[in-house]
Formats: structure tokens, sequence, C-alpha cells
């Protein structure tokens, strides 16, 4: 062999040889060893295979052979040995590691089990906040003894300077009497600067962590993950509540494997099935929200959204209020959640009596609200019964159920509230006969009757000696516009454990039910809100006096006799535990000791004094003193002025105001009400004298979410263009702004976070003024009705830009024709269409509508060119539960037949 290439196989071998050695030292375990043996093995076959020994031969010295395996066997056996000695010497470090990691997990469970033994033992006991200590592990205290920063006495954590100079701050406080009574002071954090004791901190249990951060508030929750990145970690393993205002960019059950509790209310525009996939990394996930408030639309959660939740074995309580697209589908996805024991599918108006019976194949389900589920009959209701176990029922507002539906349930005797309010369309359904029924319901707490749109007169007084007669535990019941008078109220003083009584509406309860009342002591909510012949006196109001507890108090729409003084009100004094009081159109004067009373109420949250003809600045100097104030509402307030408003600047706390057709008030009134930067509603209808001005000055209100300016009609919507900072602005209404122009709307425009618009009877915009609202994506109602400008050219820009929308209110938009409704047919999400006095359709539009499959609700009234062959055709809109045909003349009884198909139709008009 020539010297350069003997050279080259030398090298070559010593480099392999090498290569493994090192990976063998780096990587101190069998797959390093693993490495060593292939190089070595390679080695011995390529040095005898044709390969380097056929080079060898050629150069006709076999010496090379045996030096090249001698050389290959010793350094393989070195490496061997090396590795032997790598894993003795790491044996007694990982057997040390091992114990140290068991003895963490045993402590960790002692402690949460002392500490459930604790909290269970002050329960029995009755105590609210007992300060038992937060133990600590063994293995922590003595790893933070030998630091000398955190100093342990007895059981619990105590303050314990550091003695490192001028460095000396406390890291951590934990009194276990903060801690345990959830004050804001309950933890008291600093950054610690010191690195030698870095790695204590690391080291606190998450079982610890977590004591801690449960107890804290929101704002000291976000302080303490603040601290540094390793309490920030242990925040996000440990949190077990989630609320979050958008979705996470990563995987949620990866950032947080301890959920319990998930509420995506807040984020619902943001959910998709594939993001709703990643909640299978969270097996022990109880609690998830879905739905939103009643006010609003969960618009993108459907049934493929509710077939991901099927992994998730525990969950025991689902909520899908407002999730308009789900329907029986995503309903039958639910019957493998056998754990589900509460149950939300209110204004879910897709769901039919199929829906309602595969629900009731979850037999541990205990509550089950399903309010305005307008599908639902009497076939549903009766499939219910199977739910033995159920102890919560609401089916307000579910209309197609009748009389003999409401009897039926008296099949569920563990029910303990239950609620059924505006029930029945066009004839109500909760009547004494039925409510006898329910006679044998006797563990009912909570009772809710009546209807705040349909007058019930089928329940009278007879009911009221039944109902306090066999419920004799009820806590909360609720009579609302029912024909109860005096003397049904005087059966209610039966009903000793009575905290919350209602009788709005009920016009024939009069001031001398005021008298049968006062005995109920324990009543902490009072609403008489609504009864025209409440004439109060200075007596009848002294009578409240003797109601001590009370927290909620309603006594709007009465008339002050002619013998009530100008303290009147001054008895309210008594209730010192007051949280929410209403005297709207009370026409009787706020003396000097009526408002001083006001002045007082250093609890109260909401006051209602609308209609009250004497409210004046006077009046709003003594509640501008009441700093605990969240609500004020001084609608038809004649007196309320620019001045007035003044004194109210300094409620910090206020988040809705209502100055609705508080004529006197100016731009002048806007720019005091600035001042209030918690505000989130504002309510300023028909202030005709508010201009663009007042309007710009209300762009400082960073917080708002919901502003109703409808009929101030000086308003262009130029004012507007400061509403750039307002990110949370949702709800925008100006109806009937006679001024309002498309240059107002492009400002609008710019306004994305909007969700609902209403522009109603604003008949200066048109088609180019609704082209600048495309950038508004998330909107999901949008009510153009009157608009007599907008045609064609609006429906087109909405369908283009708009896909959330599902409600669109175009009625009296005489320019819209067939090619317009053509267009919105290319919404899916649309629910509810009006399209009212649009002249121009025709049949042809009507078959477009075919397209909108999810529609629930349609009004085509005082349309004259629709024939019976367009109403056949809506017949393939198998989820409409309400259409309006009144007034269509050319629409027969024949066409009428043609909806025949439509069987969950819950109300035609024609």
């Amino acid at each position: 062999m020539e010297p350069l290439a003997a050279t080259a196989v030398l090298l070559f071998l010593l480099g392999a040889v090498a290569s493994g050695y090192c990976f063998g030292r780096l990587l101190g375990n069998t797959s390093g060893c693993a490495v060593a043996l292939f190089y070595l093995i390679v080695l011995l076959h390529v040095s005898t295979d044709n390969g380097f020994s056929v080079s060898v031969s050629q150069a006709g010295n076999i010496y090379y052979q045996r030096a090249f395996k001698t050389v290959l066997l010793v350094l393989g056996g070195v490496i061997l040995v090396e590795f032997i000695r790598n894993q003795l010497r790491r044996q007694p470090q990982q057997l040390e590691q091992r114990q140290q990691h068991e003895q963490k997990e045993s402590d960790t469970v002692q402690f949460s089990t002392e500490q459930q033994q604790q909290r269970n033992a002050a329960d029995a006991a009755g105590v609210d906040a007992v300060a038992h200590p937060v133990h600590c592990p063994t293995w922590y205290k003595q790893r933070c003894e030998d630091s000398e920063l955190l100093q342990v006495r007895g059981s619990g954590y105590r303050r314990h300077s550091s003695s490192s100079g001028s460095k000396g701050s406390d890291f951590l406080q934990l009194e276990p009497e903060l801690l345990l009574s959830g004050s804001p002071a309950a933890a008291s954090l600093a950054v610690y600067d010191c690195d030698e004791d870095e790695e204590v901190w690391r080291m606190l249990p998450d079982a610890v962590f977590m004591e801690v951060y449960d107890r804290l508030s929101c704002a000291s929750q976000g302080a303490m993950r603040a601290v540094c990145t390793h309490w920030c970690d242990a925040g996000k393993r440990t949190i077990t509540r989630l609320r979050p205002s958008q979705l996470p960019a990563k995987n949620v059950g990866c950032c947080f494997p301890s959920l319990k509790a998930l509420d995506l209310s807040g984020c619902t525009k943001d959910i998709t099935p594939v993001k709703l996939r990643q909640l299978r990394c969270l097996p022990g996930l109880e609690d998830v929200t879905l739905g939103c408030h009643h006010r609003l639309i969960a618009s993108t959660i459907t049934d493929n959204c509710i077939a991901e939740l099927v992994v998730l074995t525990r969950l025991s309580s689902l909520n899908l209020s407002q999730c308009v697209h789900v329907g029986d589908g995503g309903l039958m996805s639910l019957v493998y959640l056998t754990r589900l024991r509460s149950l939300n599918i209110s204004g879910c108006v897709a769901v039919t009596d199929l829906g309602v019976m595969l629900v009731a194949q979850l037999t541990n389900l205990t509550s089950l609200d399903m309010p305005w589920c307008v599908k639902v009959t009497n076939i549903g209701l009766k499939a219910l019964t199977p739910l033995t176990k159920l102890a919560n029922l609401n089916i307000s507002g579910c209309q197609l159920i009748t009389e003999q539906g409401v009897k039926c349930l008296s099949a569920f005797t563990n029910l303990e509230r239950l609620s059924l309010l505006n029930m029945g369309y066009s004839k109500v359904c909760v009547t004494d006969a039925a409510l006898e029924q329910l006679a044998g319901l006797s563990k009912l707490r909570s009772l809710n009757l009546g209807s705040m749109q349909l007058s019930n007169k089928l329940v009278t007084d007879d009911s009221m000696r039944r109902i306090a007669s066999s419920h004799r535990e009820l806590t909360q019941l609720g009579l609302m516009s029912l024909d109860i008078s005096d003397t049904g109220v005087a059966q209610l003083a039966q009903l000793t454990q009575l905290q919350a009584l209602n009788l709005r509406g009920c016009a024939r309860v009069s001031s001398g039910c005021l008298k049968y009342l006062s005995v109920l002591t324990r009543l902490t909510d009072l609403c008489l809100l609504h009864n025209s012949r409440l004439d109060m006196d200075d007596a009848c109001l002294a009578s409240l006096a003797k109601l001590p507890n009370l927290q909620i108090l309603g006594l709007g729409n009465f008339q002050a006799s002619a013998s009530a003084s100008d303290t009147c009100l001054v008895p309210l004094a008594a209730s010192k535990h007051l949280l929410v009081l209403s005297v709207a159109f009370f026409t009787g004067r706020f003396g000097p000791e009526t408002c001083g009373m006001l002045s007082r109420m250093s609890l109260l949250q909401h006051l209602d004094l609308q209609g009250s003809q004497h409210a004046d600045a006077t009046l709003l100097q003594a509640v501008g003193q009441i700093s605990t104030l969240q609500s004020l509402h001084l609608s038809r307030c004649c007196q309320i002025d620019d001045a007035a408003l003044q004194h109210i600047t300094g409620l910090s706390n206020l988040h809705t105001l209502n100055i609705s057709i508080c004529s006197k008030v100016t731009d002048m009134g806007l720019a005091a009400v600035t001042k209030l930067h918690s505000l989130t509603h504002l309510l300023a209808q028909q202030c005709r004298d508010v201009t663009d001005a007042g309007v710009a000055l209300l762009g400082r209100l960073t917080k708002l979410q919901v502003l109703d300016l409808s009929l101030c009609e000086r308003i262009t919507g130029s004012g507007f263009a400061t509403f750039g900072g307002c990110r949370q602005m949702a709800t925008l209404s100006l109806n009937g702004c006679a001024s309002l122009n498309d240059g107002g709307l492009r400002a609008i425009g710019r306004i994305v976070s909007l969700t609902k618009l209403d522009l109603s009877n604003c008949q200066l915009i048109t088609d180019v003024g609704v082209v600048y609202l495309r950038g508004l994506g998330e909107l999901t109602g949008l009510d153009l009705a009157l608009c007599i400008r907008v045609g064609d050219g609006a429906m087109a820009a909405i369908a283009s830009s708009m896909h959330q929308l599902a409600t669109i209110k175009v009625n009296g938009c005489v320019r819209i024709t067939d090619l317009g409704v053509s267009e919105v047919c290319g919404i899916p999400s649309l629910l509810t269409l009006h399209l009212d006095r649009c002249v121009q359709i025709t049949d042809l539009g009507l078959q477009c509508l075919t397209r909108l499959t999810g529609l629930t609700s349609l009004r085509i009234s005082r349309c004259p060119n629709v024939t019976d062959a367009g109403v056949a055709q809506l017949s393939r809109l198998s989820r409409l539960s309400t259409l309006s045909l009144a007034q269509c003349p050319r629409v027969t009884d024949a066409g009428l037949m043609a909806l025949a198909p439509l069987t969950t139709l819950a109300s035609l008009e024609f």
C-alpha cells in the first residue's frame, strides 16, 4: 500500500473510533453505547471485507489487516470499560433523584388531603373562613431552611427577610389568616434579587402555588404570574378555571393542563371545530361554556363543534345558550357524555322534539335550561320524563307547549326550580287547572309564572292559595302579569321561607298588599314594578321598614297619593342592605331628607329614577355621593340638564348610565359623562340637542360597549371618527337619526368591533354608505328598516363581507328587488330576515330564499307581487318557526296549505 493510502485508512479508523468514543462519553447511557458498538462493528466489517482488505492485499502486505484489527479491538475494549464505569457512577445519583421525586409526590398528596380535611371540618362547623395553615412538604421546608430565605414556623408560612444587606426584601409573604379570607392582600410578592436561592422558588410545589392562587383577585393573580417566568409557568400549570377574551394561539390543553372549567363565551367568534379539537388534551375538563349572553348570538357554534366534545368523558356541565346553529344533530353527539349533570340550550332555535328526546338519554341530568327553544312541543316535554333526577327545569318561551304539556310536569317529583315564563304564543298555557296538577311538586324552592307580553287572566287567587299550601318551602316566587289581587297576596304570607317575590305587572295588586308582605321578614328581593294601583303614601312606605333584610326593591310606575309628603321615601333608610332600588315614575318631590337618605346608602349599586318628574340637580348631588353606584337610570327625567350631570362625574364605579329623553342635555352634558371612565353602557336616546361635537367627545370612553343615540336628529355621524380607541364597542343604535349620512357611515365603518348596528329609519343613507360598512366583519345583526334609499347595491356589499350576520332587517326598503334578495341568500349564518313592504320582491326572490336552510324567522308581509307559487317554495325551509305573510293580497288558502310540511312552525301570520 502506498504511504498516502495507508495514512488515509489509518486516519479514517481513528476518526471513526474517536467519534464513537465521544458519543459514549457525552450521552453516558445505552444510546451512547449503541453508537460506539455500531462504529466498532462497522470498522471490523470493513477491515476484513472486500473494501479495505482488497486495497491492502493489493499492496501485498497482510500485516496491515492484522494491525487494524488489533487497534480496533483495543479501542473498542476501552470504550466498553468507560461505559461500564459511567453507568456504575450514575446509579446512586439516579436512585437518590427517584427517592426525592417520590417524597415530593407523597408530601404534596398529604398536603392536599390535610387541606381538604380541614375545609370539610370548617364547613361542618359552619365556619366561613378558618385560618387553617398551609402545610409545606418536608423536602421544601428543608431546602428553604438551608437558604434562610423563607422561614417556616409551625405549619404555616411567615414573613422572613433576607440577610443580604440592602437587597433584603421579602420575596413571599403568606399569612394564613389573610390567605384564607380571600383578601386581595392574601399574598404580597416582590422580586428578590439573589441568584443563590433562585432555585428555591422554582421548586415551589404546584399544590402550594394553587392554594395561594385560588384565593387572590383577578388583578392579583395577574401580578403573581408576572413575578417571574417560573411562576408564570406554574400559573398555567395549576390554573383550573379560564375565561379568555380570545383563543390562545397555542394548544389550550398544552398551555393549561389542569383546566376543569373553560368559558369561551368571550371569544365565540374564533371558535371552529378544529380549534375545539384541542380540548382533547384536557381529560379533566368538567365545565365548558360555548354560549353567550341572551342579547348576543353565538353564530359560529355548529353541530360539528359539538361533535368535538364527545371525548370529554368527565364533562358534567355544558352551556350552549344562544348557539342558534346547534340542532338535533349536535345534541345527538351529547348522548355519549354520560356524566353530564347540567345542560343549557336556551335560545337554540333549531332544536326540535327529536333533539329533546336525545337529551332524555342523559339520565344523570339534574339541570336543564331550554328557554326559547321555540320548536319544542308537548311531545318533546313528555319525552323528558326518564330524567328522574331533574331538579332544575326552565322551559320559558317554549310557545308551542300547551296546558296539557304543563300538566305533565307533575312527573318530575324532584324538581326544586321551575320556570314557566312567556309560555304560549297567542293563548296562555299556565292556568289554575295546570297549577293544580303541579301541587305534588313538594320540593319546589323556586317557581316563576306569567309573561311580560301576554296578560294571563287564567291564574287567579285560587292558585295563590294552592301554591301557599302545597309549596311551603318556596324561597323564590315570580308572578308576572297575573290576575291576582291583594287577597291572593295575603295567601302568600304563609310562605315564611320566602326570600324573593316578584309581583310585576299584576294590575289588581294595590298598596293594601304591603300589610301582608310585612310579615315576610326574610325577604331580600321585592319587585312591585308596573302596578298601577299601588297608591303609595307615607304609611305604606313605612311598612317596608319592617323588611330590614331587603337588598332589592322595585317600586316603579306608581302614583304618589295626595297625602304623600316630601319625606315619604325616608323610611327606606331602614333597609340598610339595599343594593338595588327603583322608584321609577315617582311623582312626589325629593326633599332634603330624602336626598340625605339616598346619599347615606353606602351599599347601593343600582338606582332607577326614570320618569321622576322632580329629579333635578339637587337630587343628583346626593346621588353623586354614592361611591358604590354601578348603574343609574335617569331616562325621562325632564329636569336633568348639563349642570346636573356634573354632580355624578365622581362615580368611578359607574358602568351604566341612561339619560334618554332628557331634553335639556346637550354636548356639554356629554362632556361631563366622558369623565366616567368605567362607563360601558350609555343610552342617550332622543337628546335632540346633541351634535357630532358631543359624539366626538364620547370617543374618550375606551371601555364603552353599548351606545344608543337613537332619535338624536342633529347627528351626521362624523363624530364617530374619534372612536378608534373604543375597541370593546359592540352595539351601536342610531335609529331615527335623520341627519345621518353616507359620510357618517364611513366613520362608523372603522369601528371594527361592532356586532350589532341599528340604522333603521335613517333616510339619508344610500348604497354608497352601506359599502363603507364592509369592514364590519364581526356584525351579527344589521337593521336598515325604512332606509328608503338603500337598494340591491347595499345587499351585495353586505353579502360580500358580513359573513357572520344572523339578522338582517330591510323592511320598507322599497328599492330592493329579487336581485338583492339573491345576494343575501349567500350568507349561510342568516337566521332572521325581514322583507316587509319590499314591494318589488316576487316569487323569484322567494325561490332564492330556499338556499337559506338555517332560516328560522321570515317576514314578507305587504309584498303585493308574492303569490301561492312563491309561498310553496318556502316549505323547503325546514327550520322555519316564524313566518309572516300578512296582507299579501295574492296569497290564498292554497298557498297556506302548501306550507303543511313545516310541522314546527310556531307562528304564522296571514
